[in-house]
C-alpha cells in the first residue's frame, strides 16, 4: 500500500485540528483554558475511534474501503462542522453580545471536535492492518504507518499556517487541503489501486470545481455573516479580516464603531465623551505630561484629545497592524488627522517587546487601554513584569493610567479580589496607586508618592489653559471621579491582602473570570479553579501516580504489557502537557500564539515522524534492544520534562533573566523543544508495540490498543495541564507535576522490564 495514503491521514488530521481550533476560539471567545478543552475533546475522539475500529476489524475480513471512505469523508465533515460552528450561537439562549456559558461552550467544543477526532482515530488501526497485509511484520507495519502519519502532519503544519492561512479564508484553506489530500491518496495499492485512484481523483476534482467557480468563497462570506448575526447584537458588521494574530471584525451601531478581536471588544470609536474623562484626568495633574505612551485601545478618540491638550510626542503601540488598516476608511476625520500629525508615532509590534527598545525615562506618562486579563495573552499587560517594564521607560514623576472592568457603586467579593490583585501588583512597582471606581475602573499610579491628585478643585485649577482659560468645571471632575466612593474603595484595597499577578502565575486571569461569572451569570468554572489553586502540586502528583499503580495491577495483558501501556499512556499525557505549557509560555513571552499554533504543532509532528523512523530501524527490533531503547527514550523524556520547571520557566519568566530572547531565537528554541518532545514520543510508540507483540495478537489490535492509550493519556494531559494546572497553579508547578509523572513512568517501566522481561521476552 502506498505510504502517501498514510501521510494523507496525518495531513488531514492536523488540517482539521488547526482550522477547528481557530474557528472555535472565535465562536466561544476562547482563552487558553478553552484551548486545553479543545485538545482534550479531539484526543478523546481519537481514543474512541481507535477502540471502535479495533473491535470492528476483529469481525471483518480485510478490506480497504472502510479506510478509504473515512479518508474521503474527513475533510468534508470538517467543512460541515466549520459551517455549523458559525451558526452555533443560534442554538443557545445567549443575551446579545454575551459570551457562551461554560457548559454550553464545552458542549459545543465536544460536539465539534469529537466526531472529527474519532474519524482520524479510526483510520490508524485500519491502515496498520492493511500495511501488515502487505508482508510487513506487525510492529514494523505499525511503525511505518505512524511515521508516514506524522510526516503528513508535518506537511500540514508547514503548508496551513505558513502558506494558506495568511492568504485565504478558512473554508478555502480546507478546500485547497482537500485537493492536496486527494493527490496524496491517489496512488493507491493493488488490488484496490485503480478504483481507489479514480475515487480519490474525482473527489479532488470536485473540490477544484468548487474553488474555481467561487462557490467556496461565497459560502465562506455567507457563513461568516451568519456567525456575526448569531451574536444577536444591534451592530451591523461592516468589515472583517482574519489576521495572523486574531479574527478581526468591525461593527457599527448608533454612530459608533466597535472593533472585536476573536469576539472580544478591543475598542470603540468615535467616543469623545468616554475618552474625555481619561484624558481630562491625566492632563489636569500638577505636572502635565509632554510625552505620552499609548498602549492598546485601537484608533481611540483619546488620540486627538491628547494632542489638543498639548502633548508634544505621542507614541502608539499596536501588535496587529490590521487593527488600523481595517478601521482606516471608517475613522472620523479628527482621528485620521491625529494619526497624520507629526507628533504621533505609530509602532507595530508587541507592546511588551517594544517597551524593551525604549531608553530609560522616555515618557512622562503612559495610558494602558488593554482589554481585561481574560487570557494569558492579555494578562501580560496586567502583570508585575509588565508594570516593571513600564516603570523603566517613565521619567519622574511618571504617571500611569490603567483601566479594567469594574463598577461605579458596588464592590462584591469577586470584584474586590480582582481589583485588589491588580492594586497589590501595581503597588509592588509604583510609589503611589489610586483607584477611580466606574464601569471602567481606573488605576492611576505614579513613581513618586503624593504626585497623583483626585481633588476636583485642584484638577479644575490645573486644567486652565488647556480647555479654555477657566479650565474644566469641578463638577465635571466630581462626575468622573466620585471622590467619596473613590476614598472608600482606596481604603478597602489598601487594607486587604491580595496575591501578586505574574506572568508565571496569572492570578488576575482567574480573578477576572470569577468576576465575569458573577456579572454575566455564566459559569467558567473559575471558582473551582481558585479552590484548586490552594492544593499543593505534590498532592496532585501523588494522586496521578496512585492511579498509575492501580492500572499496573488491574490492566489488560501480562505484567510487561501493562507496564508498556502505562508508559505509552503517560508519554501521551506528558507530551501533550508539554505542548500546552509550551503554548502558554509562547503566548506569555511573545504574545501572538494565534499565528504560531500550527507551526509549533507541526514541529511536534515532525519530531513524531523522526522518532518513529529511528525506532523502526531493524537494529531496534530485537526484543532486548527494544526494551533498553524504550527505557533510554523514557529517560530522555524525563530529563526534558524536568527542564520545564528548572530551565524553561525560570529562564523565560524568572526575575533573574529579565531580558527576553529575540523572537527568532525564541522561535528556534520553542520549535526545537517541540521537535525533541515529538521525537521521544514518536520513538515510544513503535518500541512499545514491539514489546507487546509477543503478548497481544493482531496488528489492528496492537495498533488500536496502543493508539487508544496514547490518545487517552494525551487527552488527560491536555485537560489537566491546559485547563487546571497551568491556570490554577502556575507554569512552574504544572511543569513539576509533569516531570514527576514522567519519572514515575520511567521507574514503573524499569521495574516491569526487570520483573517480567526475561520470562516474557
Amino acid at each position: 500500500m502506498s505510504p502517501f495514503l498514510f501521510a494523507g491521514i496525518g495531513f488531514q488530521a492536523l488540517v482539521s485540528q488547526i482550522l477547528l481550533l481557530r474557528e472555535i476560539m472565535v465562536v466561544v471567545a476562547g482563552h487558553e483554558m478553552a484551548l486545553g478543552l479543545m485538545m482534550a475533546s479531539w484526543l478523546v475522539g481519537v481514543f474512541f475511534g481507535a477502540i471502535m475500529a479495533t473491535r470492528a476489524e476483529r469481525r471483518k475480513k480485510e478490506s480497504f474501503w472502510p479506510l478509504g471512505i473515512l479518508f474521503l469523508c474527513q475533510l468534508p465533515l470538517t467543512f460541515l462542522v466549520v459551517v455549523g460552528l458559525r451558526h452555533a450561537r443560534f442554538l443557545f439562549p445567549v443575551p446579545p453580545g454575551a459570551p457562551l456559558a461554560a457548559s454550553w461552550a464545552a458542549s459545543l467544543i465536544i460536539a465539534s471536535l469529537f466526531p472529527v477526532g474519532a474519524t482520524s482515530g479510526a483510520m490508524f488501526p485500519m491502515a496498520s492492518r492493511l500495511a501488515r497485509g502487505f508482508r510487513e511484520g506487525q510492529a514494523k507495519a505499525i511503525a511505518k504507518v505512524y511515521f508516514w502519519d506524522a510526516a503528513g502532519s508535518l506537511l500540514a503544519g508547514l503548508v496551513v499556517p505558513l502558506l494558506l492561512i495568511p492568504r485565504v479564508e478558512n473554508l478555502l484553506v480546507l478546500a485547497y487541503c482537500a485537493v492536496i489530500s486527494s493527490l496524496l491518496g491517489t496512488p493507491g495499492s493493488s488490488p484496490w489501486g485503480k478504483r481507489w485512484s479514480l475515487a480519490s481523483t474525482v473527489a479532488g476534482g470536485a473540490w477544484l470545481v468548487l474553488i474555481c467557480t467561487g462557490e467556496i468563497q461565497e459560502l465562506d462570506s455567507w457563513s461568516t455573516a451568519q456567525r456575526w448575526l448569531s451574536r444577536k447584537t444591534a451592530m451591523e458588521r461592516v468589515a472583517g479580516v482574519d489576521s495572523p494574530y486574531q479574527s478581526l471584525e468591525l461593527g457599527f451601531a448608533e454612530g459608533q464603531y466597535t472593533l472585536l478581536g476573536n469576539g472580544r471588544p478591543l475598542g470603540v470609536f468615535p467616543d469623545p465623551s468616554g475618552a474625555m474623562s481619561l484624558v481630562g484626568i491625566l492632563m489636569s495633574q500638577r505636572q502635565r505630561p509632554k510625552t505620552v505612551l499609548f498602549l492598546g485601545g485601537g484608533p481611540s478618540s483619546a488620540l486627538p484629545l491628547l494632542l489638543q491638550a498639548g502633548v508634544e510626542k505621542l507614541t502608539i503601540v499596536e501588535l496587529d497592524p490590521a487593527v488600523y488598516s481595517l478601521s482606516q476608511r471608517f475613522l472620523p476625520e479628527e482621528i485620521k488627522s491625529a494619526l497624520r500629525d507629526p507628533r504621533v508615532e505609530l509602532l507595530v509590534g508587541d507592546g511588551r517587546s517594544v517597551l524593551k527598545g525604549f531608553p530609560p525615562g522616555s515618557f512622562d506618562a503612559a495610558l494602558v487601554e488593554m482589554p481585561d486579563p481574560g487570557t494569558t495573552l492579555l494578562n501580560r499587560f496586567h502583570s508585575l513584569e509588565f508594570f516593571s517594564a513600564l516603570r523603566r521607560v517613565l521619567r519622574l514623576p511618571g504617571l500611569v493610567i490603567h483601566g479594567v472592568t469594574g463598577s461605579s457603586d458596588y464592590m462584591g467579593p469577586e470584584l474586590e479580589h480582582f481589583l485588589g490583585t491588580l492594586h497589590a501588583t501595581m503597588r509592588e512597582v509604583f510609589g503611589e496607586v489610586r483607584v477611580i471606581p466606574g464601569e471602567r475602573t481606573l488605576f492611576i499610579a505614579s513613581l513618586e508618592p503624593g504626585t497623583v491628585s483626585l481633588d476636583p478643585e485642584n484638577l479644575s485649577f490645573f486644567s486652565r489653559g488647556i480647555w479654555g482659560s477657566e479650565g474644566l468645571p469641578p463638577g465635571l471632575f466630581e462626575t468622573w471621579i466620585q471622590p467619596f466612593q473613590a476614598e472608600n474603595w482606596q481604603r478597602v484595597l489598601a487594607q486587604g491582602s491580595y496575591p501578586i499577578n505574574t506572568d508565571e502565575h496569572p492570578r488576575a486571569t482567574l480573578a477576572f473570570l470569577c468576576l465575569w461569572e458573577r456579572l454575566s451569570g455564566t459559569s467558567f468554572g473559575a471558582s473551582l479553579l481558585e479552590r484548586i489553586s490552594g492544593i499543593p502540586w505534590s498532592f496532585i502528583l501523588i494522586a496521578w501516580c496512585t492511579v498509575g499503580c492501580i492500572s499496573l495491577l488491574v490492566g489488560m495483558g501480562s505484567g510487561l504489557t501493562r507496564g508498556v501501556l502505562l508508559t505509552i499512556g503517560v508519554t501521551g499525557a506528558t507530551a501533550m502537557a508539554q505542548e500546552m505549557i509550551c503554548l502558554y509560555l509562547y503566548q506569555t513571552v511573545w504574545g501572538h500564539l494565534y499565528s504560531k499554533v500550527g507551526l509549533l504543532m507541526g514541529m511536534f509532528m515532525a519530531g513524531l515522524s523522526v522518532g518513529a523512523w529511528l525506532a523502526s530501524l531493524p537494529a531496534f527490533f530485537r526484543w532486548e534492544v527494544a526494551s533498553k531503547a524504550l527505557i533510554g527514550v523514557q529517560g530522555g523524556l524525563a530529563l526534558l520534562c524536568v527542564s520545564i520547571p528548572t530551565l524553561w520557566v525560570p529562564s523565560l519568566l524568572g526575575t533573574s533573566f529579565p531580558e527576553r530572547p529575540p523572537w527568532w531565537q525564541g522561535d528556534v528554541a520553542f520549535c526545537l523543544w517541540m521537535l525533541i518532545a515529538g521525537a521521544l514520543t514518536g520513538a515510544t510508540f513503535p518500541l512499545g508495540c514491539r514489546l507487546m507483540e509477543r503478548d497481544l495478537t493482531g496488528t489492528a489490535r496492537i495498533a488500536g490498543v496502543a493508539s487508544a492509550w496514547d490518545h487517552l493519556g494525551a487527552a488527560i494531559g491536555a485537560l489537566a495541564a491546559g485547563v487546571i494546572l497551568a491556570p490554577a497553579m502556575g507554569l512552574k508547578a504544572a511543569g513539576a507535576v509533569v516531570a514527576g509523572l514522567q519519572i514515575f513512568a520511567l521507574g514503573s517501566l524499569c521495574f516491569m522490564v526487570l520483573a517480567f522481561g526475561k520470562r516474557e521476552g
